[in-house]
């Protein structure tokens, strides 16, 4: 799997060199840095050791949340959730060799991992969607406990709070479309505006790129280097990625006559990008952190 990932991205000798020096004094390597690296990219051959470390800084813990083999043999609080579990197992990457198969090395990771998380979590459960985080991070690093780990972190660590998204209602989720809809008031209010005049719900299109971190959209090239910096950065990169789509899709955003051919071209926005030149305009998508902490704030003191 590794070998033919590399064989389609090549890596930079560079790069590796500069990664592997970064992975030699990691904890004394300043967080500017890897972030730096992060956005030129981890080297695939390098992800399955890197990934795991950005998920572990900031002091996160993961020991209080119990054995990963014990709860994936615990019998569930809700038996309909493993069943929505299995339901779901051949709709995740069902093209890729790793899970297109009952009973492959994929679909039995997804398996343990989504009934561990569920029983880790029982007020979240699993919620579609799941599959393609667990997913992306099996393919990326392939230990199955470590997948798992790597799954509660995002989920659960306060920098990320994918939990928040997928909990009844998804809080956390209409928040991170609140926060979009600003973003467009900045950068793309032609296309704002008509949304609203057609009534376009920004979760009609939008929903699962917050959902699945656009594991559900994109090849793993293009996925792998968001997931770099989103897990070094947090969500900022995941609001320039949707923005950038919204940027380079213009023309054909434009072209629209009506609300039904504009929500079909928002979702195809994704369709056919190419991997440098989206993390190109992403990052010349500019706005603070204060921004969001702000919206955030205000989106909640009017629920």
């Amino acid at each position: 799997m590794e070998e033919e990932f590399l064989r389609v991205h090549p890596e930079k000798l560079s790069v590796r060199e500069r990664w592997s020096k970064a992975l030699l004094r990691w904890d004394g390597c300043a967080h500017m840095k890897k972030k730096k690296l992060c956005r030129v990219g981890v080297p695939q051959s390098q992800r399955k050791t890197v990934w795991p470390l950005l998920l572990m800084t900031y002091g996160w813990q993961l020991e209080k949340y119990g054995d990963y083999h014990l709860l994936m043999s615990q019998q569930p609080r809700d038996a309909a959730m493993f069943e929505i579990i299995e339901r779901d197992l051949g709709r995740t990457f069902p093209t890729h060799r790793l899970f297109n198969k009952p009973g492959s090395t994929g679909q039995m990771g997804l398996r343990s991992i989504l009934r561990a998380y569920a029983n880790l979590n029982p007020e979240t459960g699993y919620v579609q969607g799941m599959g393609f985080l667990v997913g992306t991070l099996l393919i990326q690093i392939g230990d199955e406990e470590s997948t798992f780990s790597a799954f509660v972190s995002i989920m659960e660590n306060p920098r990320y709070s994918m939990a928040k998204l997928y909990a009844p209602g998804f809080p956390l989720l209409f928040v991170r479309l609140h926060q979009l809809q600003k973003l467009l008031g900045r950068h793309c209010k032609k296309l704002l505006k008509r949304l609203m005049e057609y009534g376009i719900e920004l979760s009609t299109f939008a929903a699962n790129w917050y959902l699945t971190l656009f594991a559900y959209h994109f090849n793993f090239g293009l996925l792998s280097r968001i997931w770099d910096m989103f897990l070094c950065e947090g969500w900022k990169i995941i609001h320039r990625v949707a923005i950038a789509l919204l940027l380079l899709h213009k023309s054909a955003l434009d072209r629209a006559r009506d609300g039904a051919e504009l929500l079909i071209a928002l979702n195809t926005a994704h369709e056919g990008k190419d991997e440098v030149e989206v993390i190109r305009k992403a990052l010349s998508v500019k706005f603070k952190t204060a921004d969001l902490v702000r919206w955030e704030r205000k989106f909640c003191q009017q629920l």
